[in-house]
């Protein structure tokens, strides 16, 4: 059985993930880091993608975006994954597979759901700009071994609300 098309809308935001093949770390050094940081921006110039935030793993990468309206969001991802790719390959000597497949683009619905990938968000403070620099911590702290990962985030068809949901035409059925 195919895939089910992807929603392409340059109105809505999405929460990208793209994991690194057979679950390899493959974001070894500061360097690979850097890298990939690089080829985001160069291609955010090129096809004027907004980003809104990103957090690199060393297996995998998670991005937070709204496509452009004039690049579809395959279009953007290919690129970033595509010269990733090759430029590791080639920095590495390595051939074969990078990414372990397609990327997955879960439509948000809004900051609010944006968010929840952060639950503490709003909790830190009542202030706006102490929550910004307590939020600034908390992304910038090391995560410690008890670190899992959320399904309920990454497996997700969307993020939102069931009316959202309704409205893409998508089931509101969990997974």
């Amino acid at each position: 059985m195919g895939r089910p098309p992807r929603l392409q809308e340059s109105e809505l935001h999405y929460h990208v993930i793209v994991r690194c093949n057979n679950g390899a770390f493959h974001f070894e050094t500061q360097a690979d880091f850097d890298l990939y940081l690089g080829v985001l921006q160069l291609v955010k110039q090129k096809h004027r993608f907004r980003l809104f935030n990103y957090e690199l793993m060393n297996s995998h990468v998670h991005l937070l975006l709204q496509p452009s309206e004039l690049i579809p969001l395959q279009k953007t991802m290919l690129l970033i994954n595509w010269k990733y790719a090759s430029h590791y390959n080639r920095r590495w000597n390595r051939k074969g597979h990078f990414w372990l497949d397609r990327y997955k683009a879960i439509p948000v619905e809004s900051d609010k759901h944006a968010l929840e990938p952060h639950p503490t968000f709003l909790g830190l403070s009542n202030n706006e700009e102490i929550r910004r620099k307590a939020f600034a911590n908390y992304v910038n702290m090391s995560l410690g071994d008890d670190h899992q990962r959320r399904p309920d985030l990454s497996d997700a068809r969307y993020i939102g609300s069931e009316k959202f949901a309704e409205k893409l035409g998508l089931s509101t059925d969990p997974f």
